[in-house]
């Protein structure tokens, strides 16, 4: 579980690969579709967010080394439904672990 610093934002990770938001307004979580199948290991909050309905921008790690940005909103009045904007795949740490130790290796 992830709690961001205002205590507004939680985002649950199973090891399934299922994950949830939870707004601190929402009685039940929602599912975080984006991340299906992907099992979060650390997410970097925006300390600087001021807006209660949304995490802004946040950068999340997973278990297998990738690295997502993504904004997630809680959205209409009564903050029953969430929305995913802007995710996207920032880095794989994997890849670049592989290939700094292959050329490591090679020297």
């Amino acid at each position: 579980m992830f709690l961001d610093p205002s205590g507004s934002h939680l985002i649950i990770s199973m090891t399934s690969g299922d994950n949830w938001y939870l707004h601190q307004s929402m009685r039940t979580p929602k599912p975080l579709s984006s991340f299906k199948g992907h099992v979060i290991e650390s997410i970097a909050w925006d300390k600087q967010n001021s807006e209660s309905n949304t995490t802004r921008e946040i950068l999340v790690g997973t278990t297998t080394g990738i690295v997502f940005e993504v904004i997630i909103e809680a959205v209409d009045r009564l903050f029953s439904s969430t929305k995913e904007r802007g995710f996207a795949k920032v880095r794989s740490l994997t890849h670049s672990l592989t290939h700094s130790l292959t050329r490591s290796l090679i020297r």
